[in-house]
């Protein structure tokens, strides 16, 4: 799919009645957190946000080393989870913490991710590469790309054409996946 292609936006969540957040409400989130920037990368849509690439998300999700894990996972309200049945038959065995902040996003964070259909990434592995966005530590466009391309669920696509854009080139769209279905 090329540029000239483009879609309209999918997003699925908001569509649902999710609220919209904008790169003013993730920084205050963080800020919340008080997490140590050398613990997590900020990924997906919010990383795309804090670009300005996208102009609002439903939740900031992240990966996190050890010791963000922990500190997340004592946050008043914070439960640990197995991945959603469709991500667990497609082989992800990640545990996840999700937390809902005083701002009122969502927030899942975990240390790794893996399985048919994901990017594999851990928290090691792409805080090497993770740029610094408006002071937040956030995954690298590229490691970006390579999850919404594995993933394929139409948001990704759209996220894929944003970046497209974005970055004044074309990529490599593929076309949304069956397989991958919203979640």
């Amino acid at each position: 799919m090329s540029m000239s292609e483009m879609i309209e936006p999918y997003y699925p969540e908001q569509a649902a009645g999710a609220t919209p957040f904008s790169s003013i409400n993730i920084l205050g989130t963080l800020a919340e957190l008080e997490l140590n920037p050398r613990s997590y990368v900020v990924t997906g849509g919010a990383s795309l946000v804090l670009r300005q690439i996208r102009e609002t998300t439903t939740d900031i999700d992240m990966l996190v080393s050890d010791a963000g894990y922990r500190q997340l996972l004592a946050v008043e309200g914070a439960v640990q989870h197995r991945p959603p049945a469709e991500a667990s038959w497609r082989g992800a065995n990640n545990m996840t913490i999700a937390l809902q902040t005083n701002g009122g996003i969502p927030v899942s964070a975990t240390q790794t991710l893996y399985g048919a259909g994901y990017h594999e990434m851990s928290f090691s592995r792409v805080k090497m590469t993770a740029n610094t966005v408006k002071g937040i530590p956030c995954l690298s466009l590229d490691e970006l790309i390579a999850s919404k391309t594995a993933l394929r669920r139409p948001k990704d696509i759209t996220d894929l054409q944003l970046v497209a854009k974005f970055l004044g080139r074309n990529l490599h769209i593929p076309e949304p996946s069956s397989a991958n279905p919203e979640y």
